[in-house]
């Protein structure tokens, strides 16, 4: 059992008024530059949110984030439901931010017990090969897809976009005077 002194019964106190998050979420998501913030609010709502969104932040034990990422996993609810490796690794870093940002708002303690992540592992790799294939077999498969997909497929087979980049492509991206294509979303 541990016993609080009247600080820390404080910061506990201050703690229950912002929960693990809520409404200061949004400011952290704002600051972030490096993930987009749809990402980041889906991850939230997903995920985040329902098993963490009514907790105490400084009450949630490191070993309870590692059972709850390993619940996740795909060979725990298959392929279709589980997350793969790297999705779990955002999960726990977004959640790392989340901490880390509370602390610097005054909104948990700066103690290094305050935030359970640095004890958290989490794969960062995923077990997924690439399937390599040949111009030929790309014809191949080509002559077999209706109109749309066979256009979005020469498209990415030609020019190594990723599906996402190709997905997020408008007309004002393609440069006919220079014959380029810019990349502005994914």
């Amino acid at each position: 059992m541990v016993s609080r002194s009247a600080e820390s019964s404080q910061s506990l106190d201050e703690c229950r008024r912002t929960k693990f998050l809520t409404a200061k979420y949004a400011k952290f998501a704002r600051r972030s530059r490096r993930k987009p913030l749809r990402s980041l609010r889906h991850l939230c709502v997903l995920y985040l949110v329902p098993r963490w969104g009514d907790r105490i932040a400084i009450e949630i034990k490191p070993k309870e984030i590692t059972r709850w990422l390993d619940s996740l996993s795909v060979e725990e609810l298959g392929a279709e439901n589980g997350l793969e490796n790297p999705t779990r690794y955002k999960l726990r870093t977004i959640m790392g931010k989340i901490y880390r940002f509370a602390q610097s708002e005054d909104q948990i303690p700066r103690r290094e017990e305050c935030n359970p992540i640095p004890w958290v592992e989490c794969p960062t790799t995923s077990d997924y090969e690439p399937i390599l294939v040949t111009p030929e077999q790309v014809f191949e498969m080509l002559h077999e897809l209706p109109e749309l997909e066979k256009t979005l497929t020469l498209l990415i087979a030609v020019t190594g976009l990723r599906i996402s980049e190709a997905l997020g492509l408008q007309w004002q991206d393609i440069n006919y005077t220079n014959q380029q294509i810019n990349i502005r979303r994914t």
